[in-house]
């Protein structure tokens, strides 16, 4: 429960977040495989694709829509928040 009054309890800060699989994903290209959405244009940026100047794949990385080929793996929750979170990206 929010209060207004500072008893000096800590709120404890829980992070949830999901990890998608590309099955369709070969490991030879890394990032250069995929588009990202550009929030500020609002629009598919395929910039990372280009970067080797190679033509290869580029799909979007869509794990959100509906008709995605991306395939969830599961959605968990870290208890201490961005300390577990990023540790495990880094």
């Amino acid at each position: 429960e929010l209060s207004s009054n500072d008893d000096g309890e800590e709120c404890q800060r829980q992070l949830m977040w999901a990890a998608y699989v590309d099955p369709r994903y070969k490991g030879v290209n890394g990032i250069e495989e995929y588009q990202f959405y550009d929030l500020e244009t609002r629009e598919w940026d395929d910039s990372a694709c280009l970067a080797s100047g190679k033509k290869h794949r580029c799909v979007r990385m869509d794990c959100h829509e509906p008709n995605t080929h991306f395939k969830l793996v599961g959605v968990f929750k870290e208890t201490d928040g961005m300390y577990d979170f990023t540790e495990q990206l880094f």
